[in-house]
């Protein structure tokens, strides 16, 4: 239509690009805007200009025109704990690195924002790692997750905070790399 499309989503994979499918509750419809652009595409192009850990931007293109929308996916690990749960490992600790993150100690803080585990480190081996979530993977272990104005930027999955004792208050965490590396050890302050 003129002042606009209808991107429809339909389950039926072979249906001839001619005919509109038939309404359905079974498709999912949104409004799109189509923009012009400069570059001609010759064939009609899907592509994902951008892809993040929570979605995608996905983008249609043909001859002069071209239709963006954003595509968002709930992470496929739930990063929620609850506070029972976070209780075990919120407090104040002494964190050694060592090679290759350094040769010392810094603090390390886990707290918990009424939903997430969340840490703090000033000396975090990437920016995006000072302020981050502490995804559950499971018997004690955590992934950081780097944010981006609040949102989930990554999972960090070749780094894991490893917390003892598995039941109870957890007293110290190991910091551990790609091939079960060790790069720290943390000792709870408080």
């Amino acid at each position: 239509e003129e002042s606009g499309w209808t991107a429809i989503l339909d389950p039926e994979p072979r249906r001839f690009h001619l005919f509109a499918p038939p309404v359905s509750d079974e498709q999912v419809r949104f409004a799109i805007q189509p923009q012009s652009h400069d570059r001609h595409v010759e064939v009609l192009t899907w592509s994902f200009p951008e892809v993040r850990p929570t979605g995608t931007t996905l983008q249609m293109a043909w001859e002069r025109m071209h239709v963006t929308f954003d595509v968002r996916v709930p992470p496929s690990r739930p990063v929620e704990v609850g506070s029972d749960f976070a209780e075990r490992f919120v407090g104040s600790y002494r964190l050694n690195l060592r090679p290759p993150l350094g040769d010392g100690d810094v603090d390390f803080e886990v707290g918990y924002d009424g939903s997430r585990l969340t840490a703090t480190w000033a000396s975090a081996p990437n920016p995006r790692l000072q302020s981050i979530w502490l995804l559950s993977l499971g018997a004690g272990m955590f992934a950081p997750v780097e944010l981006e104005n609040g949102e989930i930027f990554d999972i960090v999955m070749d780094l894991v905070f490893e917390f003892t004792p598995l039941e109870g208050r957890a007293d110290r965490f190991e910091m551990r790399a790609l091939g079960d590396a060790l790069w720290g050890v943390g000792t709870r302050e408080d």
